[in-house]
């Protein structure tokens, strides 16, 4: 190698080292910002609540539709915090998983129910279908698992205005899709499908490569919903990789809908 050349690799190694330690220092920066913020948050969540049972005497209707705006604003600043502290760990490979037998079917079940009140303020019809006489376990840390479906559900919630999200449970061997490389090693195994499917503003077929990239929203997202910072799907991609899963998503173009599919080896 010609002195040139060399001087040229040191260089380009000092760099890379460089950018190495800003990704890190940011990633400490964001960590420990979101830890500090997230205290007082809770603090004012926690008195919210208070005011709204009454604690501190009687809340007139005019107080209460304030009050309700305060909190669902506090509840959206500490899911934002939340995905950015998800974000930290993730990078810096901190995020904890404690892997057991899991019923992707229950996993269902609760998300659901955690998303049962946003479902029905926004008026939408939410059907579920559990493919008969089949087992749904699979190897699974069972909160993250809830975190991911919970995410998907609430995408689809977003961007579906009116009309209906449609979830079903299947088991069966692996589904060749788009999102597959050359070197996929599921052919032949058998998996549980999660589908989650709406009948929302759907996606350019351009948009679904960048769908589970960090800060990516739909081209028409502020027509339908004005709030998300677009991390919840990269967060759902993340940990559903950690499972060694797969998630995709799929549309036949803008108004025709959106379907997400989270697949996991059954066992």
């Amino acid at each position: 190698m010609d002195p040139l050349t060399k001087k040229l690799a040191k260089d380009l190694e000092r760099a890379h080292e460089h950018l190495q330690q800003i990704d890190e220092m940011q990633n400490d920066f964001v960590s420990l910002t979101t830890h500090q913020i997230r205290a007082p948050l809770t603090a004012i969540k926690g008195y919210i609540s208070l005011i709204q049972d009454g604690d501190y005497g009687p809340v007139s209707d005019q107080m209460r539709t304030a009050i309700d705006v305060v909190a669902r604003s506090t509840q959206n600043l500490v899911q934002i915090i939340d995905d950015f502290l998800n974000i930290s760990r993730i990078e810096q490979n901190r995020m904890k998983y404690e892997f057991a037998p899991v019923d992707v079917t229950h996993v269902v079940r609760i998300a659901i129910t955690k998303m049962i009140p946003a479902i029905e303020k926004a008026g939408i019809n939410l059907t579920t279908y559990v493919q008969p006489h089949i087992a749904t376990m699979v190897n699974a840390d069972h909160d993250r698992l809830v975190n991911v479906v919970e995410n998907v559900i609430e995408n689809s919630l977003k961007f579906t205005p009116k009309g209906s999200i449609a979830i079903s449970i299947e088991r069966g061997m692996h589904k060749p899709h788009s999102g597959d490389s050359a070197e996929h090693t599921d052919a032949g195994k058998e998996v549980i499908w999660i589908a989650i499917k709406d009948t929302g503003i759907g996606m350019q077929q351009e948009t679904i490569p960048k769908l589970f990239s960090k800060f990516t929203r739909l081209k028409d997202a502020n027509k339908v919903n004005i709030l998300g910072i677009g991390v919840s799907l990269y967060i759902a991609k993340k940990m559903i990789e950690a499972h060694h899963g797969h998630i995709w998503a799929e549309s036949d173009g803008s108004g025709k809908g959106s379907q997400f599919y989270i697949e996991l080896q059954a066992i």
